[in-house]
């Protein structure tokens, strides 16, 4: 029922379900209440207060990982432009991220990020005042260039740098991109390149000077 809709705290939200969407989706074998859990018969009506579906149910180390995240972060603090887990996977048409139609096929990926960090929307604005254009400038790089000009979709995405769900600021040092990481956040692409850098003079694992050594990012840029 195309008509079907709720209001939550004044706005209305469609109820509305494309069951092809759905039967193309992966979770197509799902029944409903495998998500919506607290939907329940002795409710009227029994949706009542049904709330978010808990996507740990099935995906429970993702979940961790985003919970640990600034998105999770921003999300659970209550802040209305955070990603939720359907800002990026969709809601009843999910799909395979091995489907080039999906919003997390390795091709698409900077564009769905792009939804948010992009210079002249209100995050870039916001979160990104210091780093305005990033997909622009993404676009640019050798990873950019061979994502979106070559097709090659062994090339880094945004996900391969800052995780796919696990999202921290540089200044975190748990974050892959945090300095004393990025070595290794790279070498998962550049092994060679990275086994030789531990043997360098600018390796922390090498130089046990108490001054900053230079990282990845510090010449190649980020």
């Amino acid at each position: 029922n195309k008509d079907l809709a709720k209001v939550v705290d004044g706005e209305k939200k469609s109820l509305f379900v494309d069951i092809n969407k759905f039967k193309n989706s992966v979770h197509n074998q799902s029944s409903c209440i495998k998500c919506h859990t607290n939907v329940s018969p002795s409710k009227n009506p029994i949706c009542l207060n049904a709330g978010k579906v808990d996507c740990s149910i099935c995906h429970a180390s993702q979940v961790d990982d985003y919970k640990i995240s600034i998105h999770g972060q921003k999300h659970y603090s209550g802040e209305k432009t955070a990603p939720y887990c359907n800002d990026c996977h969709a809601v009843h048409d999910v799909q395979s991220q091995k489907n080039i139609s999906s919003p997390t096929f390795a091709r698409n990926v900077p564009e769905l990020c792009g939804k948010c960090h992009r210079e002249g929307l209100s995050i870039a604005a916001t979160k990104d005042a210091s780093n305005k254009g990033i997909i622009a400038n993404y676009k640019e790089s050798i990873h950019g260039k061979g994502l979106i000009q070559s097709w090659l979709l062994v090339t880094a995405t945004c996900v391969d740098c800052h995780s796919s769900h696990r999202e921290l600021p540089k200044v975190d040092p748990r974050s892959t991109v945090n300095p004393l990481n990025v070595a290794a956040t790279c070498a998962n692409c550049h092994l060679g390149i990275y086994e030789a850098f531990k043997s360098s003079i600018h390796s922390p694992s090498f130089n046990k000077t108490d001054k900053k050594l230079p990282s990845c990012s510090d010449c190649h840029f980020s």
